[in-house]
Formats: structure tokens, sequence, C-alpha cells
């Protein structure tokens, strides 16, 4: 089951970026799922989808505190805007 996820990620890498949606993260979603599925297995990459899907579906915001900019994502989540590929 782990390789069958792992194969559809592959298959989607195949196709041309840019008639892909743009990932926030640094580390797309694709790759992160993939790394979690290779590593903890299959049960471990439908989690690491389904956390990725609630963050970055949906409008997210800017917010400076303190001289950091941060990125607050569709679950409320917060992030350093370094970290991020805005």
């Amino acid at each position: 089951m782990k390789y069958l996820l792992m194969l559809f990620i592959r298959l989607y890498w195949l196709i041309p970026k840019s008639w892909r949606r743009h990932c926030l993260f640094q580390q797309s979603c694709s790759e992160y799922v993939y790394a979690a599925a290779q590593q903890r297995g299959v049960l471990a990459g439908f989690s690491a989808f389904l956390e990725r899907f609630r963050q970055c579906r949906g409008n997210y915001a800017i917010l400076e505190i303190a001289g950091n900019e941060y990125v607050v994502l569709n679950d409320k989540t917060l992030i350093e805007r370094e970290k991020m590929r805005i």
C-alpha cells in the first residue's frame, strides 16, 4: 500500500509544475507526504496529507509580531514566513 501511494505521487510529479497548484511550503505538500510514507508507512503518509490539506487549502494571512513575520494558515497554524515560499 505504501508503494502504491508513493507511485501515485511520482506520477503526479510527471505533471508539469506550471499545471499544478503552487504550494506555500518550502517542502511541497507532495514531497512532505512522500517522505512521511517512505519513512513511516502509508498511515503516516495519509496523515501527513490530511494535515497539509487542512493547512494549505483556503486563505492565508501574513501577520507581523514584534518585527517578525508569520503566515497564518487556514487551520490557524502560525509559521514563520521565512519557512514558506511566499
